[in-house]
């Protein structure tokens, strides 16, 4: 005889619940946060098909019970849900300190380039930095901090300004990387946060973001070496806006001297942790 079966409708919660989540993620934008935005189609797909999934659940709520009821058939999906709650609850920048980057992307150029670079650096006319003692917090109507995350990219070769903004940042890194010699003594305007490796000098570090290639698991650290005389006073993941001229230094790491793009920073506000702190791939 059917009657009202409690199994099945153990699953039909959980299966709604998913199906609630996935469409909240999508709706509000957070599922940035966890998978690359190109991914974002697919996404509405497996939503579709989860909430088909949910619809054939809820015929199967008055059906004949089975006579060994296994609640614990229930406990991994369960908690993989109340994880998925926990997450979306937690601060963006907590999120980032639980996911364990995977490394810093340190660009250099290659080992042939060093000669050239340094007789590019001789050349350059040396630019002063200004002592920034007090860096000051940037409020939300402060206007002296170009907003970085809209506009086209820039025409990097031309120009004697190279602005990296969120939709270009990719781009102008992996150019960096490969044609270093077309960015030496160019002025260099960014957004990031402090990263320090263990091989670093004490007043140089990385303005860094993290970059997804196609979901939070694979995130990883990548950015520009930046130098400042008084980098040492800046604290771990404080994020800046930073101008300065890209030049090269030589630098130690894994027991190999090689020359890298480094940004001698002129100017630097401090700002507040953003919202997304990710830039895609």
């Amino acid at each position: 005889m059917k009657r009202f079966n409690k199994e099945e409708w153990i699953w039909f919660l959980l299966i709604a619940g998913w199906s609630l989540y996935l469409l909240y993620l999508l709706t509000t934008g957070e599922i940035i946060s966890f998978i690359n935005p190109k991914r974002i189609p697919l996404m509405w797909g497996t939503l579709l098909g989860i909430v088909i999934l949910t619809f054939y659940q809820s015929t199967k709520l008055f059906t004949i019970p089975s006579r060994r009821t296994q609640f614990s058939s229930y406990i991994p999906i369960g908690l993989v849900l109340m994880c998925g709650v926990f997450v979306l609850t937690t601060k963006e920048s907590d999120r980032l300190t639980m996911m364990q980057p995977q490394k810093a992307v340190v660009i250099g150029p290659k080992e042939g380039d060093s000669k050239t670079d340094s007789e590019s650096i001789k050349n350059n006319t040396a630019i002063k930095s200004e002592a920034l003692a007090n860096l000051p917090i940037s409020n939300d109507d402060d206007t002296s901090v170009p907003s970085l995350n809209t506009g086209e990219d820039v025409e990097v070769i031309a120009s004697n300004k190279v602005v990296l903004n969120s939709e270009n940042y990719t781009k102008i890194l992996t150019d960096i990387e490969q044609n270093p010699k077309d960015y030496i003594g160019k002025r260099i305007q960014l957004e990031g946060f402090v990263y320090r490796g263990p091989q670093f000098e004490p007043d140089d570090f990385v303005i860094a973001r993290m970059y997804m290639l196609c979901c939070a698991a694979d995130a990883q650290i990548t950015g520009l070496m930046a130098s400042w005389e008084r980098g040492s006073t800046l604290g771990e993941e404080q994020w800046l806006h930073v101008e300065g001229v890209l030049k090269t230094k030589e630098y130690e790491m894994d027991g190999q001297k090689s020359l890298i793009p480094i940004i001698e920073i002129e100017t630097a506000v401090k700002l507040p942790t953003p919202d997304n702190q990710y830039v895609y791939y």
